[in-house]
């Protein structure tokens, strides 16, 4: 799994950006990440450059909102699946990560600000096609983004690339270092991916264009009708399903060219403006955007296919990328419905549970996402049908379309469908039915059934609910959890949850846990060490450190770990309230030391935020307890 911040660099790397542009340094990344130095503002300054340098104008500032809101929701989930990566099953969480994080989220985001149609950055191209991923209108068929690019850019020229090649050295300033149009160019629809430099010498050149539409603007509303539909029928030869690809409006389309009914002056002048901005003349930076976006998705589809080893072909089987693409575009087309034409969702019309399993999870505050991406995840990662190295496919995508397409394949599709429907949900739902069991129990049944409950899954989603309200409860819950874990990942998290349970320092009840839990302390360091996770996880090492030497009364060595935990992962941070009773903590140990150097640095911090000094115990302002 990449961490955030290399997440961002790769996205430089796609775009051909220079790191310094967009404030990142790669050199650094990781040990910038691992001690979250880098604030989540941060890297909303980092897209905001990103779009900036793409030309995308300020009304489009909702684009930057949905990649900041992915990065957050990609962190959190980041830190909780860490313990599972390992590199032999990386490639399988990243690929459940792909088809249930990163690839619904975009569609269901892209198709809200989409339906929007004044809010659309891609007015100059087609409106029904997904321009900026790989093209798979035609069954079993493949064209790269860039490839559609090249036809769409010679379209609105009117004439031939060699012609649009002759005119661009024609029009060639660079006289020191000549273009070569021809021999460049005519490689870019060919797989060749330009660099920056290229896009942005060749696309800065003005051209005279004689594809687009031009409307006489002295015309009155049905001469200017008129010559788009003359326009689009004799001077494009577009059929009408190919239309429909192109302007995002097809009931207005059957309409105009099939019922041929009473078209009002609204439709009318929604035509024209549809005609006339699909067939635009395009700025230079339009050019430049469109282009470093093509060369960016085929980019990414080419290591991506290269990262998960799978065949560079359109068979939706021997290429579960293009899997991803058509979950893309189903789940936004299903969301665009529903936003533009105000349809709910539908039990009977949704397909073997589609946007239930895939949709539904982002009907929530992101705490709940979160959770429930978590749960979906796991559940699916742990599947003992797959081996570790075995992607499982997106079944709903191939249902739909092997059955659009009659393909004879879609009968093994079904039964694997519903062998998976039937995994996937009956664990989900008997983890959250157990839950809800749970709920309704009294506190003394509670007790007896998490004694002899299995499932680690259950116990630990119980836990945090105890933990800081019914110690006896919780003690027992993780007992059992020690007992029921099954591999290094589940010990792992039942000695973290001890911890949390014993150095808890707003509890009493822990008070004679000083020898176990410095016990406890030193096995769970060494776990991390022998699992290669103790970078990702020193952030929660260092506070069990600091609250455990800080209950025992060694406030100077817990203040060697809050101090250290304050300047990695605090001092750049946003104002919490959690944050802030840390170091309220850690200005306590600098008290009691007298350590004014320290004390200073904290107090300078609160009155920053705006909060009073540390002046003595009294500030603390909260009950603590300590070892006996």
């Amino acid at each position: 799994m990449l961490n955030t911040e290399e997440i961002l660099i790769k996205l430089m790397q796609l775009l051909d950006f220079d790191m310094k542009e967009i404030k990142l340094k790669q050199s650094s990344e990781k040990k910038r990440f691992s001690t979250n130095e880098e604030s989540f503002d941060k890297y909303s300054e980092h897209i905001n450059l990103i779009f900036k340098k793409l030309s995308i104008e300020d009304k489009n500032s909702k684009l930057v909102n949905i990649f900041t809101d992915l990065l957050f929701l990609y962190n959190n989930l980041y830190v909780k699946l860490f313990p599972l990566s390992f590199p032999y099953s990386d490639k399988k969480l990243n690929w459940i990560i792909l088809k249930r994080l990163v690839i619904p989220y975009l569609a269901m985001r892209f198709a809200t600000l989409d339906s929007d149609y004044g809010s659309r950055i891609d007015k100059n191209l087609s409106g029904g096609r997904f321009w900026y991923l790989p093209d798979v209108t035609e069954y079993n068929k493949l064209k790269l983004p860039m490839e559609y690019l090249m036809n769409w850019w010679i379209d609105l020229y009117g004439k031939s690339l060699d012609k649009l090649c002759i005119e661009l050295d024609e029009k060639n300033i660079n006289e020191d270092r000549p273009i070569e149009s021809k021999n460049t160019i005519k490689q870019w629809g060919k797989g060749t991916l330009p660099d920056k430099k290229s896009i942005e010498e060749h696309c800065s050149i003005e051209l005279n264009y004689h594809g687009v539409f031009i409307p006489n603007e002295k015309d009155k509303i049905n001469e200017k009708f008129q010559s788009a539909i003359e326009f689009v029928r004799n001077k494009k030869k577009i059929s009408i399903e190919n239309l429909k690809h192109e302007i995002p409006y097809n009931s207005l389309v059957d309409k105009i060219f099939i019922t041929k009914e009473n078209i009002t002056k609204e439709e009318k002048l929604n035509f024209i403006t549809f005609i006339k901005e699909r067939w635009a003349i395009p700025s230079c930076d339009k050019l430049i955007k469109v282009f470093f976006i093509g060369r960016s998705v085929q980019d990414l589809y080419k290591r991506l296919v290269k990262y998960f080893n799978f065949k560079n072909v359109a068979d939706i089987e021997n290429n579960k990328l293009v899997q991803l693409i058509h979950h893309y575009q189903f789940l936004y087309n299903r969301q665009i419905e529903r936003t533009s034409y105000a349809k709910k969702y539908n039990l009977e019309e949704d397909v073997f549970d589609y946007e239930y399993e895939y949709l539904g999870v982002f009907n929530a505050p992101f705490e709940k996402i979160i959770e429930t991406l978590y749960s979906d995840i796991t559940v699916e990662f742990s599947n003992p049908e797959f081996q570790i190295f075995e992607l499982e496919d997106i079944y709903q995508s191939k249902f739909i379309l092997f059955w659009q397409n009659k393909d004879e394949r879609i009968k093994d599709c079904i039964s694997k469908l519903q062998k998976h429907i039937k995994y996937f949900h009956k664990k989900f739902d008997d983890i959250d039915g157990k839950l809800k069991h749970y709920q309704e129990m009294s506190r003394n049944e509670k007790l007896e059934n998490v004694k002899s409950e299995k499932s680690f899954e259950c116990l630990y989603n119980l836990f945090p609910s105890y933990v800081g309200s019914d110690y006896e409860l919780a003690e027992n819950i993780v007992l059992q959890m020690s007992k029921v874990a099954d591999n290094e990942d589940n010990k792992q998290i039942s000695i973290s949850s001890y911890l949390a349970l014993y150095t808890n320092v707003f509890i009493s009840e822990n008070k004679h846990k000083y020898h176990e839990t410095k016990h406890l302390c030193d096995i769970y360091k060494q776990m991390l060490l022998n699992s290669n996770r103790y970078e990702i996880k020193e952030n929660e090492y260092l506070m069990c450190k600091a609250f455990f030497h800080f209950k025992a009364k060694e406030f100077d060595k817990s203040l060697i770990y809050w101090d250290e935990y304050y300047e990695k992962y605090i001092k750049n941070q946003k104002k919490l309230q959690e944050t802030i009773a840390l170091i309220k903590l850690a200005a306590y140990c600098a008290y009691e030391t007298n350590n004014l150097k320290l004390l200073n640095k904290y107090n300078n911090y609160f009155i920053k935020i705006g909060l009073p000094e540390f002046k003595s115990i009294e500030s603390l302002g909260f009950p603590i307890y300590f070892y006996n």
